[in-house]
């Protein structure tokens, strides 16, 4: 939602936000609903555009329908006056100007992992302990979110209220959940391996996949599964600058601007 909001005040356009709560009382020409809790149309908020940002196929009747993963069943979205679907529309952060990249070399010397803020459950924790296993000279690094566990030995943990970017271009390999980041990894243009962690994180994994812009591995497959594919990748250059070009094409970070411009049309 960041990166929408700096869109649309590019455009000249006053954005403010409030919790789902308040959505019926709020005085605005247009409003954009992000919630898993709380539908957007049931009820209606009272302004001349509702939007919605839905990856879960709730079918909601919206004027507008944002889903920026790759395209879900057939009759998903049949009661939105409009569906911008597809990861044309992925919503991440603009790359700054000066974030230096990592260039794609022989030696995997950084291998960055994350699950999600919310890994209760360790399973980046574990993820990262099986590749430092196999790979007792490679740093291992492991975002902890505030809900997940910590990273242990060798594992370094990586803690930050800025962002991933600098951190995502500073990896030769990154292995992430099916969320923002994993769209963030894409767009810097590095090899990935994509884990779904949840349910509605799964279509934007396959959807990658079957691009050829990332590697992933079953869902419910164990850290060893994940570790064998991230360990395939370390030799084969050839293949993880391929998944380097493939990245940016398939995520240009254009979402919010085509976005905000749609949105702004109607009004």
């Amino acid at each position: 939602m960041d990166a929408l909001e700096v869109a649309l005040r590019r455009r000249g356009a006053t954005t403010t936000r409030v919790e789902v709560d308040r959505l019926i009382d709020l005085q605005a020409r247009a409003v954009v609903v992000d919630s898993y809790q709380v539908r957007a149309d049931d009820p209606r908020p009272p302004a001349t555009v509702v939007a919605a940002l839905d990856d879960l196929d709730r079918d909601l009747a919206v004027d507008l329908l944002i889903d920026p993963n790759p395209p879900g069943p057939p009759g998903a979205h049949t009661r939105a006056g409009r569906v911008l679907a597809g990861l044309r529309y992925a919503l991440i952060t603009e790359i700054p100007d000066h974030l230096s990249m990592r260039p794609i070399v022989d030696q995997v010397e950084q291998v960055l992992v994350t699950a999600g803020a919310a890994d209760d459950a360790g399973i980046g924790s574990a993820i990262a302990s099986e590749i430092a296993r196999r790979w007792p000279d490679t740093v291992v690094q492991l975002v902890v979110g505030p809900w997940g566990q910590g990273a242990p030995p060798p594992v370094v943990p990586i803690q930050t209220t800025d962002g991933l970017l600098a951190h995502l271009a500073a990896a030769d390999l990154v292995v992430t959940a099916g969320g923002v980041t994993l769209l963030e990894s894409l767009r810097l243009g590095r090899p990935t391996v994509a884990v779904a962690t949840a349910a509605n994180q799964e279509r934007a994994v396959r959807g990658v996949a079957a691009a050829r812009a990332a590697l992933t591995v079953p869902t419910g497959s164990g850290p060893a599964a994940v570790a064998d594919a991230v360990v395939s990748l370390g030799p084969d250059l050839t293949r993880r600058r391929a998944l380097a070009a493939a990245g940016p094409t398939l995520v240009d970070g254009r979402g919010p601007d085509r976005i905000a411009e749609v949105l702004l049309g109607y009004l």
